[in-house]
């Protein structure tokens, strides 16, 4: 009696090592695979990494989850850019120093994942061996790596992801607002705080021994949300003058309140699962401008020419550049502020080649001062905000999208020339004069 062989059942992970092989893909690099545990409750998790190299000289880490792969589709309604796991799985990378810019995760049941942690995106989800073949497989071919398949994958248009940030912000203002009884303007304002705040911390701005929105999630039962959110804003208020338009203690009072609501903390986590490529000026000026003045920025942008350099830069600090955003838009806006922060920078290397010289150095701005004033040419972005740009607009709204956007921007600016620790002037713009408080009806007289 002859009795049949058994084969070992092949495990979804052996599956896709042997589907990478044929790719041609070492063995050796598929192989030695180390413990990982990240995540917490729900969210914990338990699994393997490895590094392996690619042609172009980048590292695609290999993560193997014992727990099966989560879903996208709660997160992607609630405008997040990774799910909770993604999230736990960064912090762990991080804290444990492990260096990679794209990850493919892959579970027991075949299922496949690929993320680019620079960006905080998921490129792709695969589902089975049929999903994994026909999507996943041809951009891990080795030829297709080498001419940058994971670098030049699509991913989502800059509209679409101010399109997504717009709508989590709406969802979340309102849900801060009622929590914290405040008018839409003011809850609005807290998240464009947020916001401003988190494109500092990406520009490389902050200090490193600073509270940051990523530290966040890792320890939230332990960290009290309203002590962490007042940590990052006070400084940036105080003393960058970067948070403006209303006082410190409104905007800690918004988060107390929220806190007490239990809203607080969700949206804070909520917050540190959004894509850092969603936090620029663009983005910005995209997401919360109006339809009309979206149709308004295009249009500019297509059809008006670049701001010019001036022969004599001397004259941006004389007579500012005024600006109706109503009419040309965000893309004017900051193609005249770049234009500006050039021609200061241009001026200061000439006034730092003029010292060098023995001339003197600076502006005769007034006849009677005895020495000039110069200026840096760090100071570039501060003086384009500060003296040589005006915006106008009809709208308040709008007034308050145009200070987020072109503070975004000066903070952009800085970081390109490295001013580590920059002070920002309140840009001028002109917008209508609040209306006046209603006025309470006289009283009735009472009968009796």
């Amino acid at each position: 009696m002859t009795t049949k062989s058994r084969k070992t059942p092949i495990t979804a992970p052996h599956r896709l090592h042997q589907m990478l092989h044929h790719l041609g893909w070492s063995l050796g690099a598929l192989e030695n695979a180390q413990p990982l545990a990240w995540g917490r409750g729900t969210t914990a998790a338990r699994g393997s990494w490895q590094a392996a190299p690619l042609p172009d000289g980048q590292v695609l880490l290999l993560i193997r989850t014992e727990n099966p792969l989560p879903q996208l589709g709660e997160s992607f309604k609630r405008y997040e850019d990774l799910a909770p796991m993604h999230a736990e799985l960064r912090s762990a990378l991080q804290r444990e120093r492990i260096a990679g810019r794209h990850v493919l995760l892959f579970d027991p049941v075949m299922g496949a994942q690929l993320i680019d942690f620079a960006q905080e995106d998921v490129l792709l989800d695969a589902r089975g061996e049929d999903e994994v073949t026909d999507r996943l497989l041809p951009i891990l071919n080795l030829n297709a790596l080498a001419k940058g398949s994971l670098v030049s994958f699509p991913r989502k248009t800059p509209h679409h992801r101010a399109r997504e940030l717009a709508d989590w912000t709406k969802i979340w203002s309102a849900r801060i607002g009622a929590a914290s009884a405040s008018s839409p303007e003011i809850a609005r304002q807290f998240l464009f705080w947020m916001h401003l705040t988190r494109l500092v911390e990406h520009l490389g701005l902050l200090s490193a021994k600073g509270s940051s929105f990523a530290e966040y999630p890792l320890t939230p039962k332990v960290v009290n949300p309203v002590r962490f959110l007042t940590r990052i804003f006070t400084p940036l208020h105080r003393d960058w003058n970067l948070l403006q338009g209303a006082p410190l203690e409104v905007h800690r009072q918004i988060a107390h309140r929220a806190h007490e609501a239990e809203q607080l903390a969700p949206c804070l986590e909520s917050y540190s699962r959004i894509s850092r490529s969603k936090f620029s000026a663009a983005i910005f000026a995209e997401a919360f401008a109006d339809e009309e003045l979206r149709l308004a920025s295009w249009r500019g942008s297509i059809m008006e020419s670049p701001a010019a350099a001036l022969d004599d830069p001397a004259l941006r600090l004389i007579e500012p550049t005024m600006i109706d955003l109503d009419q040309t838009g965000f893309a004017v806006l900051f193609s005249h502020f770049d234009a500006i922060a050039e021609d200061l920078r241009r001026l200061a290397r000439d006034q730092a080649v003029a010292a060098e010289r023995g001339a003197r150095p600076g502006l005769q701005m007034d006849a009677f001062a005895s020495v000039p004033p110069a200026i840096l040419e760090e100071e570039a972005p501060r003086l384009a905000l500060q003296v040589g740009l005006r915006v106008k607009t009809s709208r308040r709204d709008r007034g308050e999208v145009a200070r987020l956007a072109l503070l975004a921007h000066a903070a952009e600016w800085h970081a390109r020339i490295g001013r580590a620790a920059p002070i920002f002037p309140a840009p001028r713009i002109d917008t209508p004069a609040a209306p006046p408080p209603p006025r309470r009806p006289p009283a009735v007289p009472s009968l009796n």
